[in-house]
């Protein structure tokens, strides 16, 4: 088992114009934010997630979503962190979901520690 704490999200560029509502999910899960629905970001904007988690096997799959007020939330894309690295920092840019979004850029920071 290793530990990961997730620093801070940055929005290079939004799926929408001005600002995205953004969460994350991790298997299912709703992690982030803890008190709310969602956190706005826009351009070049950086959002601290201070999120620390226990997590099992080589890889994590951290799910960005879009909330949405009228329809479905959107889906934006996933962060694949690595789990076999050395501890330490690491980022982590944004796979897009290109059914929903083809220009959503977004990374995070975060770091792995010691099993």
């Amino acid at each position: 088992m290793s530990k990961i704490k997730i620093h801070a999200i940055i929005c290079n560029v939004p799926d929408e114009s001005g600002t995205d509502e953004i969460f994350l999910k991790v298997e299912n899960l709703k992690i982030w934010p803890v008190n709310s629905k969602f956190l706005k970001i826009g351009v070049d904007e950086v959002l601290d997630v201070n999120v620390s988690r226990n997590v099992d096997g080589d890889w994590l799959e951290l799910e960005l979503w879009d909330f949405d007020y009228t329809s479905r939330n959107d889906h934006l894309g996933s962060f694949h962190l690595d789990l076999k690295q050395e501890q330490g920092h690491y980022g982590t840019i944004l796979s897009n979901n290109t059914e929903v979004s083809e220009h959503a850029d977004y990374m995070i920071n975060w770091e792995l520690f010691p099993e």
